[in-house]
């Protein structure tokens, strides 16, 4: 999803469409660059790496029409739609991004729009409940969110990432690893993260239930 400054944006007299398109996004970028010292229009990851830069860039080369492979396994990288997507995501952190952008990764932008560096985000929907931390981020309560941006596909694109426990066969404590897991990943334990650290807190994606209560919901779990 995009993410970005509601307070920025409407000090620019701009107002951000709820399903925007990158070109919109762009031409954003551009009105609200140098809003702030040091602020920079948007923040995309251009750190190299399948689990940084080529998880959103794919979803730009997607709402473009363009793929890596299709269906027989064939290169496209070279097809126009390929082209023209990664040309738009390049040029865009050349004219507007954060700065060094080639070692920018999740961590690096989550980073830049805590501490106003950047006006808008472009990533993982899991970034919200960080934003929305009064305890670590300078923005919480301060951001918006709208859809993925499309290009010229009107049709959102996202990719779906996880995280997950290993144990290996060599460990001689299985039974204290495995009764760990099965806690850390229980709903006590995140009704303990909610209660002691704060509800934005609480580790995203695991199960429904932990986006139904209103207190999980105001504080900032709940997202597209």
């Amino acid at each position: 999803m995009l993410m970005y400054r509601k307070d920025v944006l409407k000090a620019k007299g701009v107002t951000m469409p709820e399903r925007p398109t990158w070109d919109q996004v762009a031409d954003i970028a551009a009105k609200v660059d140098g809003a702030e010292p040091g602020m920079k229009g948007i923040c995309l990851r251009g750190l190299p790496g399948w689990g940084e830069m080529f998880a959103p860039l794919t979803t730009v080369v997607n709402t473009y029409g363009g793929t890596w492979f299709d269906k027989d396994w064939t290169a496209k990288v070279n097809a126009p739609e390929f082209k023209k997507a990664a040309n738009f995501y390049v040029d865009l952190v050349k004219k507007h991004g954060e700065t060094g952008a080639a070692q920018a990764g999740f961590t690096q932008c989550l980073s830049a729009m805590t501490q106003s560096k950047v006006a808008m985000w472009y990533d993982a929907t899991s970034a919200a409940g960080s934003l929305e931390d009064p305890k670590s981020s300078d923005v919480a309560g301060k951001i918006g969110y709208a859809y993925a941006p499309t290009g010229t596909v009107q049709k959102p694109s996202g990719w779906l990432w996880t995280w997950a426990w290993v144990m290996p066969q060599t460990t001689k404590k299985a039974d204290a690893a495995s009764k760990f897991m099965l806690w850390a990943t229980s709903k006590d334990y995140e009704k303990l993260v909610g209660e002691k650290l704060g509800w934005a807190r609480v580790p995203s994606g695991k199960r429904a239930s932990t986006y139904e209560p209103a207190r999980v919901q105001e504080g900032g779990r709940c997202v597209r």
